[in-house]
C-alpha cells in the first residue's frame, strides 16, 4: 500500500514539473505584446517569471493549500526558467512586462 502512495506523489511531482514556468510563458496573457495594467493585473516580469510566481504563491494568501506544491516546483521551475532565458529576455526586451492576472476577489 505504502509503494503505491510513493508511485502517485512520483507521478504527480512528475506532471507538475516546471509547471508555473509553463504557465507564466504560455498562457495567453503572457503572450500580450503590450501591458496592460488595471484592476485585475500584476504587471510582472518575464524573466524567470515561473520562479515569480512560486514565490508569490509561498508569500501572498491568494493561494491557499498550494504551498507545498509551489514549494516542489520552485527549483524545477528555476532549472526551466534559466534553460528558457534567451527567449524570456528577447521577450522582455521587446515587450517588457506583462499582465498577470489576478485573483477577482482582492
Amino acid at each position: 500500500k505504502d509503494y503505491k502512495l510513493r508511485i502517485l506523489i512520483l507521478f504527480l511531482s512528475v506532471c507538475l514539473t516546471a509547471c508555473s514556468t509553463l504557465v507564466t510563458n504560455l498562457t495567453p496573457r503572457s503572450q500580450e505584446t503590450e501591458t496592460r495594467i488595471s484592476d485585475d493585473c500584476a504587471v510582472k516580469s518575464r524573466v524567470y517569471s515561473g520562479t515569480q510566481l512560486n514565490y508569490d504563491c509561498l508569500t501572498e494568501d491568494d493561494y491557499e493549500g498550494m504551498g507545498l506544491l509551489c514549494l516542489i516546483d520552485i527549483p524545477l521551475s528555476l532549472a526551466l526558467d534559466t534553460i528558457v532565458l534567451p527567449y524570456t529576455i528577447y521577450k522582455q526586451y521587446k515587450y517588457g512586462n506583462f499582465c498577470a492576472e489576478r485573483d477577482k476577489d482582492i
